[in-house]
């Protein structure tokens, strides 16, 4: 076929899947929801000259999509049809990739297929093709373009100067994709997997610095904006609770593959009932049978001799690097499918190459089994538009357009939300009324004044809250939402009063009662809510008061729900001051607006009176949390206003002094556990202070156990050792000397068998339970426990040994010891006679 003909025909394709995505993207007018909101909100601030770095409130991803949508906005107006127009140069571009991609792996009749299955994708790919909410589309476009370009690199004989080309042309592709959405990554692997031994000298050339500097001006505005804001977007939070990688991988085969095929719905469930199940198989034997076929590319890839590899053998590894890297480190505590949408770039093609072969050995054959996909893709696609139009409302936020007449009748012009709301609502009124969520995360702060704003609610009652604020408001109830505006501060000037010479005790721990007057937020009174604890505070002198602020530091979860505050004059007769509750996490700001953020804090506001004694009864804790206050400040009236509220301050939980105090009270506390010590050691380090080897030698003396085992179980935990005493009659010491090898979600116990001639007991616990559970334990820390072990007066004398084995008292499993499927240790040998027990030697 002539070039003129196949660019047409490319062309008409490329149109053909342009049009079918606007015929899906019809039917999802309407239907917009917060994160295709926030793409939109972002795309109307960049017709108006602010541009943005990345997502608001996300430092990793780049605001490329954003900025394409914006002239579609300019051209067409602001609306969902419009906002998914925007995503269509992406679809066009990945459609000439793949075209390319698949062509250059199989033949031009495999670059045709491949267009025809881009045209009709599988649901979830095509999904993020017709909605913004994330580069997801730009990712793929960016990362077929890269593998392409690495393949005519390493296969095609190049001329020096188209050489420089794509190097240059490779690197600022990558700079964009990176900067774009990390999920790239994948790409990269595979780029580099072929670069790197086709060409050995590739680092030291200097098209790959040229290739080099382009990265980084494509990636530029990610590396502009970290410099600026001291590199957020590289402070990656580890992710505690994730998922083991063998629930992850079984996730990846069972239903994140399968969705990224097609051969599941967006639903999860099989497309076409048995339709989509067979396929499925049918794929599965085909991915079997075209492995085994392509064995001598292995061997070659093995032995880095890549051009001796076939070029489709790069799509294979493609689909391995992206699920490795999702498995190993999956950034989530959800398996998220969209996370596994680079394999679209290798399964299109694959599936493009296998029906060209099929036709090359049969046309009637390889005509069958086109129609049968584009019969299978394309009922996919009419589900889609199918589902979209039936969906009502708009995804996650409720019947906003209510919400936003009731807005605009009221006069409200700004106001908080939950975050679906707040994006959808914003962008739906074009801004006449904007909505921050509670965290304000997701529109730019400075952007928004909220002198007067209006606090919107779903779930839950914020008038209990605003009632202990002592503040007036209104509150409507429109289609579902609690909307409360306007509200007001009572208007009383409150400072926080100095707290020097103030006693301070509790009905219960009262021993930590001080910590509540110590400056450190994060150092914590604490008691059961079961205790009904009852705090007192002695102000030292009559004063007049008008609140209480308890700061609740890193224990956000542990605040009253009801609590009664009682004043006296002379520690004997005691007036009721108010009967709070706290639903919602709320506070004025200096200028006496109202604030949802921070929630780490609670007030109780009342009118001014005198009083030198405060009591304060608890009358119900959040459920299933202690009552915990980390700090106590009490409000005066100022003499002379300068605000209408100040806020009380306190230690910098962070400084280092204040991490040094709190960590040796941390470690007097819970001397079973060398976590603070270890924090203390790298703080000594960090700053040069000799005190640090103190401490490591007392990491030493503490916790090197006596009898070394290091016998690890499952991949959580590590038992070090132990130590074992005798004591009088026949018992025994043990103490057990833990390690967490990584953050544990599960709560893991012990059991300890000792058997014997003809008998066995057994010495069962919760590890760390009942202060310290495993689940709370952190990487690296080590935990010791010590048991005490009676031998039953029934059990015969003679050689017992101990067999120690680690399980999930939830689900019952046993962690292994090694590969072997061990689930057991032997650990010692006791000797039990009539009047004494002995350890026997190893």
């Amino acid at each position: 076929m002539s070039r003129r003909r196949t660019t047409a025909a490319v062309a008409a394709l490329v149109l053909a899947g342009v049009a079918l995505r606007l015929w899906v993207a019809a039917a999802a007018e309407g239907k917009s929801f917060s994160d295709n909101a926030v793409v939109a909100l972002m795309a109307m601030h960049a017709l108006r000259g602010k541009l943005y770095a990345f997502y608001w409130g996300q430092t990793y991803m780049g605001s490329l999509e954003a900025l394409v949508v914006a002239p579609f906005f300019a051209l067409f107006g602001v609306g969902d049809l419009s906002l998914s127009a925007g995503l269509l140069p992406w679809y066009v571009w990945l459609a000439v990739a793949l075209f390319l991609l698949a062509r250059r792996c199989g033949g031009t009749a495999a670059g045709f297929v491949a267009l025809v299955l881009c045209a009709l994708s599988p649901p979830d790919v095509q999904f993020f093709e017709v909605t913004a909410r994330g580069g997801y589309p730009a990712m793929l476009a960016f990362g077929t373009t890269m593998l392409w370009l690495t393949l005519r690199m390493v296969y095609e004989p190049l001329s020096d100067r188209a050489r420089w080309n794509h190097a240059i042309a490779l690197g600022t592709i990558g700079g964009l994709a990176f900067w774009t959405n990390w999920l790239v990554l994948p790409y990269f692997a595979v780029c580099a997997f072929y670069l790197l031994p086709a060409d050995r000298a590739w680092p030291l050339r200097a098209r790959a610095w040229a290739g080099a500097g382009a990265f980084l001006l494509g990636s530029l505005p990610l590396w502009w904006f970290n410099w600026r804001h001291g590199f957020p977007t590289f402070a990656l939070a580890s992710v505690p609770d994730r998922p083991p990688m063998s629930e992850t991988l079984r996730w990846v085969v069972e239903l994140g593959v399968p969705n990224i095929l097609g051969f599941r719905d967006l639903h999860g469930v099989w497309a076409l009932g048995w339709v989509g199940r067979a396929l499925a198989l049918a794929t599965a034997a085909g991915v079997i049978g075209a492995l085994w076929a392509q064995r001598r590319c292995w061997r070659a890839l093995a032995r880095l001799r890549i051009r001796d590899a076939s070029p489709a053998a790069s799509l294979w590894l493609l689909v391995a690097a992206t699920i490795s890297i999702y498995v190993l480190w999956l950034p989530s505590r959800f398996q998220v499918g969209r996370y596994l949408l680079p394999i679209a770039t290798a399964s299109i093609p694959l599936l493009a190459i296998a029906v060209s072969l099929v036709m090359a050995r049969s046309r009637i054959a390889g005509a069958l089994l086109l129609a049968l996909l584009v019969v299978f893709y394309g009922a996919a696609t009419a589900g889609i538009a199918r589902d979209f139009a039936a969906a009502t409302g708009r995804y996650t936020a409720g019947p906003i357009e209510k919400l936003a007449a009731h807005l605009e009748r009221a006069g409200i012009r700004c106001g908080y939300a939950p975050y679906s709301e707040a994006a959808v609502t914003t962008y739906f009124m074009h801004e006449r009324a904007i909505l921050a969520d509670y965290e304000e995360r997701y529109y730019p702060r400075d952007e928004i004044d909220l002198r007067d704003p209006a606090l919107i609610l779903i779930d839950g009652d914020a008038a209990p809250t605003l009632r202990s604020l002592e503040a007036s408001f209104s509150e409507a109830r429109v289609g579902g939402y609690r909307i409360y505006w306007p509200i007001r501060y009572d208007g009383v000037a409150r400072v926080p009063l100095p707290r020097a010479g103030w006693q301070i005790h509790a009905s219960v721990a009262d021993g930590d009662a001080a910590l509540m007057l110590d400056g450190d937020p994060w150092t914590y009174w604490s008691a059961a809510a079961e205790a009904v604890p009852i705090v007192t505070v002695d102000l030292g002198a009559e004063v007049t008061v008008a609140g209480i602020d308890l700061e609740l530091g890193e224990r956000k979860k542990d605040g009253f729900r009801d609590l009664r505050i009682d004043a006296s004059r002379d520690g004997e007769r005691w007036d009721r001051v108010k009967e709070a509750g706290w639903d919602f996490p709320l506070r004025f700001r200096p200028d006496g607006a109202a604030r949802v953020i921070p929630d780490d804090a609670q007030m109780v506001l009342f009118p001014p009176r005198s009083a030198r004694w405060l009591r304060l009864t608890l009358g119900a804790a959040n459920p299933g949390h202690p009552w915990s206050i980390g700090e106590l400040a009490v409000f005066g009236v100022a003499a002379s206003p300068v605000v209408a509220f100040a806020d009380p301050t306190f230690t910098d939980p962070a400084s280092p002094p204040a991490r040094e105090r709190r960590l040796w009270l941390e470690s007097a506390r819970d001397p079973a556990s060398n976590h603070s010590l270890l924090a203390l050691q790298a703080l000594y380090t960090d700053s040069g202070d000799q005190r640090a080897s103190a401490v490591a030698a007392a990491l030493v003396n503490r916790f090197t156990p006596r009898t070394l085992v290091q016998s690890r179980f499952g991949r959580d935990l590590e038992l070090v050792g132990y130590d074992a005493a005798t004591r009088a009659g026949r018992a025994l010491d043990i103490t057990y000397y833990w390690r967490a090898k990584r953050q544990m979600r599960g709560v893991y116990a012990m059991s300890g068998h000792f058997t014997g001639p003809g008998t066995r007991f057994q010495d069962d616990y919760v590890i760390g339970a009942p202060a310290r559970p495993t689940n709370s334990w952190r990487p690296g820390e080590v935990y010791k426990q010590m048991r005490t072990v009676e031998v039953p007066e029934q059990a015969p004398d003679g050689l017992y040994t101990l067999d120690v084995g680690v399980w999930d008292p939830r689900t019952r499993e046993h962690l292994r010891l090694d590969w072997r499927g061990r689930e057991t240790r032997t650990l010692l040998r006791l000797a039990v006679s009539a009047q004494e027990v002995r350890i026997e030697p190893e």
